[in-house]
């Protein structure tokens, strides 16, 4: 199976997509193997209407899915969808992000905590989790500027006159340093998390590419047996390997 999140109101995100809104935020297909090919879509009828979800993660373990909605006009949510043998999602919980414009979720090592990024106001935050799909009141980490754009065609004018966290990854050898490419600071932010609320700390900040045109970074991905960590840069379409 496959489970597909899709905007449902373009008028509260802070980009301007094509298209036409989804009816649902959520939608379910079949995967063929054999010839590759997806199938058979479907609505969840018995779900509550998540606006624009955003950003999915699923549980290793068990199989727990983590979305969150984005909206630059209210702070957003992350909710906790279970899934059934035969495919069927039920919501399990959900808890505000306390900021706007939610875009990634990432799930600690011992698999007790969700750590999140609000791209609008560039906060960051800790939801502890109490047991699978059992989220908790969130930590969240504003952003040291205290800054936000007015507006969407403010934002759309200078994407970096005002912080945006873009996405939080933990290394892979310890999970225990959490880093956070901010798009709109021309940085990779480095925290020290701490598994516990107001666990994350800033350590540090690097350059997401050599000196030139701003590059924006947007993600951060490491290699999963070499030393290596690769940046995805937005505004300068540039992958920077560290």
């Amino acid at each position: 199976r496959v489970v597909v999140c899709a905007y449902t109101d373009f008028s509260v995100l802070a980009h301007w997509p094509q298209g036409t809104p989804s009816k649902s935020g959520i939608h379910v297909l079949t995967f063929d193997e054999d010839d590759g090919q997806l199938h058979s879509p479907s609505t969840p009828t018995d779900l509550p209407h998540y606006k624009n979800p955003a950003f999915m993660r699923a549980h290793a373990e068990s199989g727990v899915l983590y979305a969150c909605t984005e909206s630059i006009k209210e702070h957003d949510t992350i909710f906790a969808l279970g899934q059934g043998p035969d495919g069927q999602l039920t919501s399990l919980s959900a808890q505000s992000t306390g900021g706007k414009s939610a875009c990634y979720i990432t799930i600690d090592h011992a698999h007790a905590n969700l750590l999140f990024a609000n791209y609008w106001d560039s906060s960051i935050g800790i939801m502890p989790l109490n047991g699978p799909g059992q989220l908790q009141p969130a930590f969240v980490l504003p952003s040291l500027s205290g800054s936000e754009p007015r507006d969407r065609e403010d934002h759309v004018r200078a994407r970096q006159a005002t912080p945006h966290a873009h996405s939080i990854v933990l290394d892979p050898a310890h999970g225990r340093i959490a880093y956070v490419p901010d798009l709109g600071d021309e940085v990779v932010k480095q925290y020290v998390f701490v598994p516990r609320p107001s666990g994350l700390h800033l350590a540090g900040a690097h350059p997401p590419g050599p000196p030139g045109p701003a590059h924006g970074p947007r993600y951060i991905e490491f290699h999963p047996v070499l030393p290596i960590a690769y940046v995805i840069n937005e505004l300068s379409s540039t992958v920077s390997v560290f």
